[in-house]
């Protein structure tokens, strides 16, 4: 025997929840993980909107899509525009594979001792 616990049509929860100010929307929206984020999104143009122009809820999102998490608990000394800049900036360059940096090994040629072959207990080279 099931119980069927009447629900409000999804629209008229939407309404509801569309009437509560953006302030504390957007606050329930920033303590949801982020496929919930991705998943309210998809509801309708206004959270969509919201959702798309909300930097916090960006940079969760971007964070996700990285594979990254936030560095919780240290002082953040950038504001979190500059750190989803900086996000969005690390990952095209890994995409495109776009160093910022180069080092030239030449100076490390004839300083860097030659292998050395590996030997077993019984005296034999390794790998033979």
């Amino acid at each position: 025997m099931s119980l069927d616990v009447p629900r409000a049509p999804v629209t008229v929860t939407m309404i509801r929840m569309l009437s509560l100010p953006n302030e504390i929307l957007l606050r329930i929206l920033e303590n949801l993980e982020y496929k919930d984020v991705l998943t309210c999104r998809e509801t309708c143009r206004t959270m969509d909107s919201m959702i798309t122009t909300f930097v916090p809820l960006q940079y969760t999102i971007e964070l996700a899509a990285c594979g990254m998490l936030d560095g919780e608990g240290g002082p953040h000394t950038l504001d979190v525009h500059e750190r989803l800049k900086l996000l969005k900036l690390y990952d095209e360059a890994w995409r495109k594979l776009h160093w910022t940096e180069y080092s030239d090994l030449n100076h490390l040629v004839g300083r860097i001792p030659p292998p050395q072959r590996c030997w077993d207990s019984a005296g034999a080279p390794l790998g033979l």
